[in-house]
This record gives structure tokens, C-alpha cells and sequence, in this order.
């Protein structure tokens, strides 16, 4: 009886690591591409003090999705994001080191990323998936139009305007992610994966990301 048991167990666990009938398949590569709105909450891009700011802004996703060959939910992704940017304004500012400026900074912002990473695919219904990932990579960030405004008058300080100069940033990048795929056909199907982006580096910052995406099945 025991010995059943244990027979009886073990192909439990066999049929628990089969992927479903309707999973598209083991060893299968998707093309993943959509808009990505972003919420970016960031420290200021320079000085040593200053308020937190917020901005929402348009994006777009481009990604690959490969199911290893071993099973049909465990899968490797390659995400291309890009953010079109806004403007940050960070209140009660300062400069680091002997620059004696203060006030509020604004700027603009343009910024993409790639990152890279594993998820893994739980089946919820005939044709509906859930996803669980994590990402890792590099963020790129352009910088321009920097002002320095008194935050009495509202005046910007001639001094510390630099409209043409642009800085770059670059940072560290983990990204975790959850969300639903709907399969509407063999090859196709359509997803909702929001993810935090962590951003470390000099400039520590966050990034909501929410890319609705069509996936189209290469092989």
C-alpha cells in the first residue's frame, strides 16, 4: 500500500511539470511589442538635497520571449523600453559641494532601458496565463533644459540656466514583473505585464511601468 502510494505521488509530480495542452509549447520564440505608459518618481538628477518629483509619461515596448526547451512555462525575455520623457521639478534643491545655488530645480528628461531575465508562466484558464518574472539590466537617461527657480518669486536665476547642455545618466535597472496573457490564437495573443523598474546608481529612482503588448509567435 505504501508503495502505491509513493508510485501514486511521484506521477503527481510528473504530471505537475508537463505543460498543459493549450501552453503554445516548449522551445517557442515570441516577438512581444506595445505601449508602455510610465510613472517615474526620482531623487533630483544633481545636488546633494531636494525633493522627490513625479512625472507620467508615454512609452513603448519591444521585447523576445523564449520558452525553454524543457518546459512550456519557464521562459527568457529581452525588453527594450523607452520613455518619451517629461519635465521633474524638485522642490527645496541644493547644490553639492561649494556651488552656492539653491531653489527649484526643473528639467527634462528622455530615458531607455535593457534589461534581461526569466519568468515563469502559470496556465489559469483554457487560454489565459499568469506571468511572474523578474528583469535586470542598464537604464540610459538624457537630462536637458535644466532651471533654477526662487521658490518666493518664481524667477529663474540666469546663472544656472542651461537650455542647450544636456547630461546623461546611466543606472542599474531590476525589474520585477506580473501580469495576465490572453492566447486569442495559436500564435498570437495579448498581455498585460505591469513591472517596477528600480533604478541604482547616483540617481536613485522608481518607474511604473504598464505595457499593454500584442505577442506574435516567430517559431
Amino acid at each position: 500500500m505504501l508503495f502505491l502510494r509513493i508510485r501514486l505521488l511521484v506521477f503527481a509530480a510528473a504530471l505537475a511539470l508537463v505543460p498543459p495542452r493549450d501552453a503554445r509549447g516548449s522551445d517557442t520564440m515570441l516577438l512581444e511589442f506595445g505601449v508602455a505608459p510610465v510613472a517615474l518618481s526620482s531623487a533630483p538628477a544633481f545636488g546633494a538635497q531636494g525633493a522627490r518629483a513625479t512625472a507620467v509619461s508615454a512609452g513603448w515596448l519591444l521585447s523576445t520571449r523564449h520558452a525553454l526547451p524543457w518546459s512550456g512555462r519557464q521562459e527568457l525575455s529581452v525588453t527594450l523600453l523607452s520613455d518619451t520623457g517629461g519635465a521633474l521639478s524638485h522642490k527645496g534643491w541644493a547644490a553639492a559641494g561649494s556651488v552656492p545655488a539653491s531653489g527649484d530645480l526643473t528639467y527634462s528628461y528622455q530615458r531607455w532601458s535593457v534589461t534581461a531575465g526569466f519568468r515563469y508562466v502559470v496556465p489559469l484558464a483554457e487560454r489565459v496565463g499568469f506571468h511572474l518574472g523578474l528583469e535586470a539590466g542598464w537604464s540610459h537617461e538624457t537630462v536637458s533644459g535644466l532651471h533654477i527657480r526662487d521658490p518666493a518669486t518664481h524667477d529663474t536665476d540666469p546663472r544656472y540656466t542651461f537650455d542647450s547642455d544636456s547630461s546623461q545618466l546611466d543606472q542599474v535597472v531590476l525589474a520585477p514583473l506580473a501580469g495576465l496573457e490572453w492566447r486569442f490564437s495559436s500564435g498570437q495573443s495579448l498581455a498585460l505585464t505591469p513591472r517596477v523598474q528600480v533604478l541604482l546608481g547616483s540617481v536613485r529612482g522608481v518607474a511604473v511601468v504598464i505595457p499593454l503588448t500584442v505577442n506574435l509567435r516567430l517559431w
